[in-house]
């Protein structure tokens, strides 16, 4: 019998769990309405950041800090504060409304056929939620309630804004409602707002209804009516543990919804855990012993440390498990205001809200930390609470202040650590949810760029693909200007098995996604702009390559591929005499491999290039023949030095006598013609067997060798070319230097 059984067992099952999680989240993570409030929470992230940041200026609890602060700007510095704050979150409410609605007609067919605009739809949503709301009076005059705006109306705001949203796109779909008005002078944009007159006339209609319905049912304040709802059950609940886990639990669970927990059920948090904490402090500076163990500075010190769901926690997991990325970054960002117990920034911005991964831990780290830190004043490990200190107080000192003693400092630091423990695996699985997602778009871009099937700008895309795409672009123009890009050179062998030439191959390694395939980087470099920069550092580098190779006494050619887009566009015939007059070099070492489409081009100005080319003495190839645009006009309207033979025809020419025979017929007229002839992608004995057989060719693949860094390309080319001018190394192998 297997001795770790039961521990494979229960690995299994930990395995299975995390896997029907995952799969679980991602259902609900592709689910249009959860998309859209996703990206909702995610545009307003920076007003998420600014409003952390002020909240935490006007908040710091340190006295020191607070009189500097009034010595240099007044009595009414937090004004400042306080304005970014209010026009931030005090506002988030307003602008999640607009987005999420913005976000989710954009999903729709409707928005993609040009039927409607989104913009629109949002204006509608917002009017709807207005129209629910209890204006406030004040001295004869109405306006709308600040509170319900931010961040304690959110819920409502969600709510409103998928429910109007989707009433709008419904009647909207609707043509006998929708006039059909056309204005051939005026902007194009009025036959749409046209059109939406009775739709948002409807949607409004029926949220005014709903208000009026609560108001008839005595309900003047629907946003307070959802609050007192959820309160209702914790009104009379007495001060023990299992009361606070229970609203540690529903705490949770509103902020998970979108709802300000600790605002909802502040009552209660006051009636109860604040009462008890003023009669510790009362006993404890009377000289007795506090005999209170759940106090508001108990929940601020040990069950919400960093905030709610105890997110330094989180925060330390993430920079445990991810190292580069957004969410990194996020996580640094928030590592100041999460010590002063402020964490709106990661619970809006990951986003924690309506993201399921994270709502296991999210509820079950405080409630351990709470058990754990209970159990170690139960037991006299540590002191009750017997002080009252602000919420903001930083970790660690709202440790010592909250018992007086340094063990409630080393409490806090256990807390810690088990709260990172049980949030590892969830941010493991996050990350690894989040990099298969990238990898399939990675693979799909990848895809679009072998194919030649990229029919629409990858960068203008509003899924994955398309945000991958951005975060490329901008990452490869950051990594030209830092010279994080490189090359690496190809050998190309001759029938004596003696290096005639190398294809100087662009390699990029990003720092998050690996190793980015040329053609890939190609579509982002043309579609972003930087095409001709990249070009040009593309020919630099490898004549400057060249020239070191040529110092050093080896004499080959140096190919070099150019897209078409350098050639439309581009300097490419300055750009390579430049080069090559800097670096000294023969241009007759020098080549540049064009593909078919450019070479069948029958436009004047690229004929007029390449001609300049080929008279500058500079080889012209053409790379990857007989990928399905092939045609032989262009060796007699071109000047061709090189002709390249695709993987379509060489890897099986060994087994396939038509691919055998077509590539004997271009390497026969090829030879006529004085045309060297590069078969890629030879990988096999067979292959090269093969070759022989059909008259001089040269071969280019992983039998011989990889693409190689230029110290290895130095080392390959010198020992081919050396052993094989010597007959005493005639079974000499390639390999042996790889």
């Amino acid at each position: 019998m297997d001795g770790n059984a039961p521990f494979k067992t229960r690995n299994n099952l930990t395995h299975r769990s995390f896997k029907r999680l995952a799969e679980l989240s991602e259902k609900i993570a592709e689910q249009r309405h959860i998309i859209a409030i996703r990206r909702g929470l995610l545009l307003n992230t920076p007003f998420v950041v600014i409003g952390s940041f002020a909240n935490m200026f006007i908040n710091l609890p340190l006295p020191v800090y607070q009189q500097f602060m009034i010595n240099m700007l007044g009595s009414q510095w937090k004004t400042i504060g306080s304005a970014i704050y209010n026009s931030t979150f005090g506002m988030l409410s307003v602008l999640l409304v607009l987005s999420i609605s913005y976000f989710l007609v954009k999903s729709s067919v409707l928005a993609q056929n040009g039927s409607i605009y989104p913009k629109m739809t949002s204006i509608v949503s917002l009017t709807c939620l207005i129209a629910i709301m209890q204006p406030l009076s004040n001295h004869g005059a109405l306006g709308l309630p600040l509170n319900w705006l931010g961040v304690f109306g959110l819920m409502p705001a969600i709510l409103t804004a998928l429910a109007a949203t989707e009433i709008f796109l419904y009647l909207s779909s609707i043509k006998k409602i929708r006039p059909s008005i056309f204005f051939d002078e005026a902007e194009p944009v009025i036959s749409q707002a046209v059109a939406g007159i009775f739709p948002a006339a409807i949607t409004l209609l029926i949220f005014s209804l709903l208000k009026f319905v609560t108001i008839t049912g005595n309900v003047m304040d629907i946003h307070q009516l959802v609050y007192d709802l959820i309160k209702f059950p914790f009104m009379e609940l007495p001060n023990t543990l299992s009361t606070v886990i229970i609203f540690h639990v529903m705490v949770q669970l509103l902020w998970f919804l979108g709802i300000h927990g600790q605002n909802v059920l502040g009552a209660i948090q006051q009636s109860i855990y604040a009462t008890a904490a003023d009669k510790n402090m009362t006993m404890y500076l009377d000289g007795g012993q506090p005999s209170e163990f759940l106090t508001t500075s108990f929940i601020n010190a040990y069950s919400t440390i960093g905030g709610t769901g105890s997110t330094i926690c989180l925060i330390i997991a993430i920079l445990i498990i991810v190292r580069k990325g957004n969410t990194a970054w996020l996580a640094k960002l928030s590592i100041l205001p999460g010590i002063f117990n402020i964490n709106e920034l990661l619970v809006f911005g990951l986003p924690i809200v309506l993201n399921p991964i994270y709502l296991i831990p999210f509820i079950v780290a405080p409630i351990i930390m709470t058990l754990l830190s209970y159990t170690a004043m139960a037991v006299g490990l540590v002191p009750l609470t017997n002080s009252v200190f602000n919420w903001t107080t930083p970790i660690f000192l709202s440790g010592y202040m909250a018992t007086n003693s340094w063990t409630g400092v080393v409490l806090q630091l256990i807390d810690i650590m088990v709260g990172v423990a049980i949030y590892l695996p969830f941010v493991w699985l996050a990350n690894k949810q989040k990099a298969l997602k990238m990898n399939h778009a990675l693979d799909t871009l990848f895809q679009l760029a072998i194919s030649n099937r990229v029919t629409q700008s990858v960068l203008a895309r509003r899924d994955t693909v398309g945000n991958l795409s951005r975060v490329l672009a901008h990452d490869l123009r950051e990594a030209l200007a830092k010279q994080e890009l490189l090359l690496e050179y190809q050998p190309q062998i001759d029938q004596n098995e003696q290096v005639t030439g190398v294809e100087a191959l662009l390699r990029w390694h990003h720092k998050v996604y690996g190793h980015i395939p040329p053609p890939l980087i190609i579509v982002i470099a043309e579609e972003s702009g930087i095409i001709h920069s990249l070009g040009k550092w593309v020919i630099d580098t490898a004549c400057w390559q060249l020239r070191n190779w040529n110092d050093k006494k080896i004499d080959i050619t140096m190919s070099v591929n150019v897209s078409a887009t350098q050639f439309d566009h581009g300097n490419i015939l300055e750009d390579i005499s430049q080069a090559i007059d800097k670096n000294g070099i023969q241009p007759k070492n020098f080549e540049i491999e064009i593909t078919e489409n450019i070479a069948m081009n029958t436009d004047t100005k690229t004929k007029k290039m390449l001609n300049s080319l080929y008279q500058m003495g500079v080889r012209i190839a053409i790379d990857d023949f007989g990928m399905g645009h092939s045609s032989l006009s262009y060796i007699k309207n071109f000047p061709v030095n090189t002709l390249k033979i695709d993987k379509s025809l060489s890897m099986d020419i060994a087994k396939e006598k038509n691919c055998k025979e077509i590539v004997s017929s271009i390497i026969s007229l090829c030879a006529s013609l004085n045309i060297k002839t590069i078969v890629e992608y030879v990988e096999t004995e067979e292959q090269r067997t093969v070759l022989r057989q059909l008259g001089r060719v040269h071969c280019q693949g992983y039998l011989y060798s990889p693409a190689m860094s230029p110290d290895k390309a130095y080392e390959y080319i010198s020992k081919m070319n050396d052993v094989f001018t010597k007959t005493s190394h005639k079974n000499f192998s390639p390999g042996k230097f790889l």
